[in-house]
């Protein structure tokens, strides 16, 4: 039995801040179209226009997605278990499965990727693996997020773009959301945050702008107020004279 806990007499480390790392609108949409080609260039697409973790990406089958009603329905994601082999798990938190708004590009997308699908099933045959993911290889094998991941880095550095990892694109969704005025706890439900707090702590880079636009917002309704009360005054001055 120990009579007190040698742990009490270590410091802990500070914990480092984390510098999140963004694209803008324009750098994202160059990308988007170096990579038009890729293997890679679905899941980009769908992690930068929704937010979405990249094993979630990945493990979007298609009974997940409603095209007509352009709601896509995060529920499964996939990670590589104790004896590295791919499995299908539940999302990070309770909240992570979510209900996800698609942008009519993405819909568009994802019809044509989903008619590609129909064609390689009817010329593989038999040699298709028919499990339903969205991002798949020609036969239908998942794609690896890991092979998504660095992929990624390296289209980056081939094509010449600022450094930025596959996870930055969900930084950027939520970036360009904000700077667009698009609300915190809109953004939190997308992202599948545990509560509006993290959201805010993570993007607190974005909310000098978003003051900003406040300030001026406010400072417009104060003025428009107080010149619809001067033009009333002057109305009631007028009127007396006469």
């Amino acid at each position: 039995m120990l009579h007190n806990n040698p742990t009490d007499n270590v410091k802990p480390p500070q914990p480092k801040d984390y510098e999140i790392k963004v694209w803008d609108a324009e750098t994202s949409s160059a990308f988007l179209e170096a990579i038009k080609n890729e293997s890679i260039y679905l899941p980009v697409l769908i992690a930068l226009q929704t937010g979405m973790r990249e094993g979630e990406v990945c493990a979007l089958k298609w009974d997940s997605i409603d095209l007509e009603r352009k709601n896509l329905y995060v529920k499964h994601t996939l990670k590589r278990d104790s004896e590295n082999e791919i499995e299908l798990k539940a999302p990070k938190t309770k909240r992570s499965k979510r209900n996800i708004k698609l942008m009519d590009e993405t819909v568009k997308e994802l019809r044509h990727q989903k008619n590609i699908h129909r064609l390689n099933k009817i010329v593989l045959g038999k040699d298709y693996k028919d499990d339903e993911y969205v991002c798949a290889w020609p036969d239908g094998r998942v794609i690896d997020p890991h092979y998504v991941c660095s992929r990624f880095v390296k289209l980056v550095k081939k094509y010449g773009f600022p450094e930025l990892t596959f996870h930055g694109l969900r930084h950027t969704h939520a970036t360009l959301l904000l700077l667009a005025g698009v609300h915190p706890k809109v953004v939190s439900e997308r992202l599948g945050h545990s509560s509006i707090t993290i959201t805010l702590d993570l993007y607190s880079h974005v909310l000098p702008d978003m003051q900003q636009e406040a300030v001026d917002k406010l400072s417009l309704v104060l003025n428009n107020k107080k010149q619809s009360s001067l033009q009333e005054k002057s109305k009631l001055t007028f009127s007396s004279d006469l």
